[in-house]
């Protein structure tokens, strides 16, 4: 096959299909399955129905995705057409997800399901159900792909923001060809290898789930939401749909060894658990470890949504538990990836080669083929988070992690935090300051400080610790926060305080927060 900067999308999936025409391309549960030809005809029926709503190149359409068959065929007849699509969780309250929609302003929003969010949306947008579409009818028609080049973005991925409001990352055919590539060669898939698809679809894991399967040809077994609530139902069906390829944040397979879900002869056919998102801690890595090792690989995954969803792997192995006050390493950077550290100090930017020891820390700047094309309709945020550096008569384009992290003498990258206050839970990254943004709507609210603590178990929780004008209760908090967050990010608890306690600055503290109330 050839490489990622010859060709497009569009072009890799055609080969693709014609390689693997009449192999099955996505299995759900309930026993349907869809063939890599049936897949492509539903695409190609999409195409024309897009045509005929004059829907072309550079436009956005919005899908309230549920993993149907459908919402899969609509996002490859975008790939295949350079309309520019974003999933969106068509159950997120309507306030956040209207935000998101007047910043991608898409043509038509289409969805798997109505309800009351839906029917929000339709006071400002057009809302097609997609179920009720026919195209029986409907003749399918000529396309051309030529006019598509690797630069053009292929879809708008929604993630927290420290301003209170979403910022919409967009990533280029370019970018995700060359993650399938590196998946490949990465892992070594075979033929006839099956991957999960456990991750919501909006969420920027299922970039993977998606492209890493289907683009070489694996097969691709689609977990629903409300699949993925009973624990022992999930390793039941990951082992009637033969999958190889387990592809999760770490909190998942916490929860499940916490529920003891996984034992030793789980999983027979499981080639490799692949996790990211968030930190592993350290005593259930090496309790997942001791249980399928060395049967079933572990891999430690890296990557903002950025950069497309992964730019790195570590393969665990017995050495990765000498030092258990470590979270797992980071591993090295994918092919043709690059970065620079910035110094805490002085902001100073140092490439590797100007290295004269080690360890060596710093923020990490990532750059090559996986850095995204910026935020759409936002060039501001652009601007600050994707800066172009002069080094060597170069001008390279950058993303600015925010993480922190340590080099060792052999490149291999740790993490050893956030310059800012990020957190990950659930794999989500999520910025308290939107949180707390919708706290501060409510005027109960005088002051609030959201902070992510660990329970012993290992599971994480975020918390909400507020001060109030008048008596409000926690419950009447919780309900009016719920109507403007979606699920993951509403605090598990809300502790009420008479006040918050301040730093040297007069700022909330938001570290004696953490300390005082583990």
């Amino acid at each position: 096959m050839k490489k990622n900067y010859e060709f497009t999308l569009a072009q890799r999936w055609t080969q693709i299909v014609e390689i693997n025409t009449l192999k099955t391309a996505l299995i759900y549960s309930d026993g349907n399955s869809y063939s890599f030809s049936d897949l492509n005809l539903l695409s190609l029926q999409w195409i024309s129905y897009l045509q005929k709503a004059t829907i072309s190149k550079g436009d956005v359409i919005a899908i309230g995705n549920q993993k149907s068959v459908r919402s899969f065929a609509l996002m490859l007849a975008c790939v295949q057409t350079g309309i520019i699509y974003t999933n969106i969780d068509s159950s997120a309250p309507a306030i956040r997800t209207i935000k998101m929609l007047e910043k991608a302003n898409p043509k038509i929003f289409f969805t798997d399901e109505i309800n009351s969010t839906t029917e929000e949306i339709k006071k400002q947008f057009t809302v097609i159900h997609i179920q009720s579409i026919s195209f029986d009818s409907l003749k399918i028609s000529n396309h051309s792909t030529s006019s598509l080049i690797g630069s053009d973005p292929v879809y708008i991925m929604f993630t927290s923001g420290s301003t209170g409001f979403p910022k919409g990352a967009v990533m280029s055919q370019h970018n995700i060809l060359n993650l399938i590539n590196w998946a490949q060669e990465q892992y070594n898939f075979n033929s006839d290898e099956i991957f999960t698809g456990l991750n919501p679809i909006y969420f920027d894991n299922a970039v993977f789930d998606f492209y890493a399967s289907l683009f070489n040809g694996l097969s691709l077994a689609v977990f629903k939401h409300e699949e993925l609530k009973n624990v022992h139902e999930i390793i039941r069906k990951v082992e009637n749909m033969n999958c190889t390829s387990w592809f999760s944040v770490p909190s998942l397979l916490v929860f499940l060894l916490t529920m003891r879900s996984i034992s030793k002869d789980s999983l027979p056919k499981l080639k490799r658990f692949i996790f990211g998102g968030e930190g592993f801690p350290k005593a259930k890595l090496k309790s997942l470890y001791d249980l399928v090792h060395p049967q079933i690989e572990l891999h430690n995954v890296y990557g903002p949504t950025e950069c497309t969803c992964i730019c790195s792997s570590w393969k665990i192995s017995d050495s990765d538990f000498e030092n258990m006050n470590e979270l797992p390493t980071l591993g090295f950077l994918a092919p043709n990836f690059s970065y620079v550290l910035k110094s805490r100090e002085n902001n100073s930017l140092f490439f590797p080669s100007e290295y004269s020891e080690y360890p060596q820390k710093g923020e990490l700047l990532l750059y090559g083929p996986n850095v995204g094309l910026g935020y759409f309709n936002d060039f501001e945020r652009s601007r600050t988070s994707f800066p172009e550096i002069e080094h060597n008569g170069l001008f390279l384009r950058m993303y600015t992690t925010g993480d922190f992290v340590e080099v060792d003498n052999e490149g291999k990258l740790h993490f050893k935090g956030r310059v800012d206050n990020q957190i990950k839970y659930l794999g989500y990254r999520i910025e308290p300051e939107e949180i707390e943004a919708a706290f501060q709507s409510l005027d109960e609210v005088c002051e609030v400080c959201v902070v992510l603590l660990s329970e012993p178990s290992g599971i994480q929780k975020i918390v909400a610790y507020v001060s109030v004008h008048n008596k409000s209760s926690i419950t009447e908090l919780k309900s009016l926060v719920q109507e403007r967050l979606p699920v993951y990010m509403i605090p598990k608890e809300i502790i009420v305080l008479d006040q918050l306690p301040k730093n040297n600055n007069g700022k909330i503290d938001r570290k004696a927060l953490q300390k005082e109330h583990l």
